[in-house]
């Protein structure tokens, strides 16, 4: 009987040691893990075919045009653009047709010589072309509401503004025009907006690897516009570039542009 009771009570024993030492090792349960916010996919288009090609005389009205996807505009960080603005892109095999459109109820403009700094001008329409996507050099293209254009090679993207010669990179056959609808008066209350066409020969693109592309290729390209009224600035693109403030120098954040048919 002795005997029984003693290996009764080393077996209760073996338990209770058992379980003291689970409970020691005993592993916490994982933490929950939280989901992240996905970072904003940067804008993707299919740049048609043109039917045939549009006149470049900045009025968008050809039905050509009707061929082309609707780009429309964002706020640099991806609010809602306060003033509205479209974009259409085209190719054929000898240029890239771009066009922009906007509302504007207070257009002004100063600058009428080419190659003048029209990052400081009340408002442009901008196009960025990366046609390599490495980021290491695009094209710049700026438009004032009077006509003016900037053209430039930026080696870098990450001083533009600081290099020296950019300017000196002129277009040969780079064809645009404006139209706007109203006066670039300033303190003019009768405007309501602006638009431009321009036609970019395929064959001045710098880095492009074949031309006119493959169809299915991809150039990198961000559109965007600088609106001024009164003491107030928005910064739209068409692929936003959700910088902690406004830059357009973003390449990573530029938009695919796809050839097709």
């Amino acid at each position: 009987m002795w005997r029984v009771i003693g290996c009764a009570i080393l077996v209760l024993g073996l338990v209770l040691s058992c379980g003291c030492k689970r409970q020691a090792v005993e592993t916490p349960a994982p933490p929950v893990e939280v989901a992240q916010p996905q970072e904003q996919p940067v804008a993707h288009a299919l740049c048609h075919r043109a039917p045939a090609p549009p006149v470049i005389d900045g009025r968008v009205d050809e039905s050509e045009w009707a061929a082309s996807d609707d780009l429309a505009f964002v706020q640099w960080n991806n609010e809602p653009a306060q003033s509205q603005t479209h974009a259409r892109v085209l190719w054929d095999d000898e240029f890239l047709y771009i066009a922009f459109v906007g509302d504007d109820v207070e257009l002004h403009g100063t600058m009428t010589k080419r190659d003048e700094n029209l990052w400081e001008e009340h408002e442009v329409y901008e196009v960025f072309l990366d046609a390599d996507g490495t980021g290491q050099s695009y094209l710049e293209f700026e438009i004032n509401p009077v006509n003016a254009l900037v053209d430039l090679v930026l080696p870098y993207a990450d001083k533009p503004r600081q290099l020296e010669g950019c300017k000196d990179w002129d277009s040969k056959g780079l064809q645009w025009a404006t139209q706007v609808q109203g006066t670039v008066e300033a303190g003019e209350q009768d405007d309501t907006g602006w638009s431009v066409e321009m036609a970019l020969p395929l064959n001045e693109v710098l880095d492009a690897e074949e031309v006119p592309p493959p169809v299915g290729t991809i150039w990198r390209l961000n559109l965007y516009r600088m609106d001024r009224t009164g003491e107030d600035t928005e910064f739209q693109a068409w692929s936003p570039t959700m910088t902690p403030k406004p830059n357009y120098h973003v390449p990573e954040r530029f938009g695919k542009l796809e050839f097709a048919e």
